[in-house]
């Protein structure tokens, strides 16, 4: 699910899509821009493990046949 306009407006401080995705950048947060030009944040972007010592990583050994 991604946040709704006013979730958006709200974390953001701003209103224009171009302002949005500023601030966006500015606080490292991903995002898409949609067809209307404004960004477009994924609630598992805001959620997500950003701790470098507590994320997993990938099980190479099982790519080795």
């Amino acid at each position: 699910m991604w946040l709704s306009k006013q979730q958006l407006e709200d974390l953001t401080k701003r209103k224009t899509g171009k302002a949005q995705c500023r601030a966006l950048d500015y606080l490292g947060i991903p995002y898409r821009v949609g067809l209307d030009g404004k960004p477009v944040v994924f609630e598992r972007d805001l959620t997500a493990e950003t701790d470098p010592e507590k994320r997993t990583e990938p099980n190479w050994d099982a790519l080795k046949n």
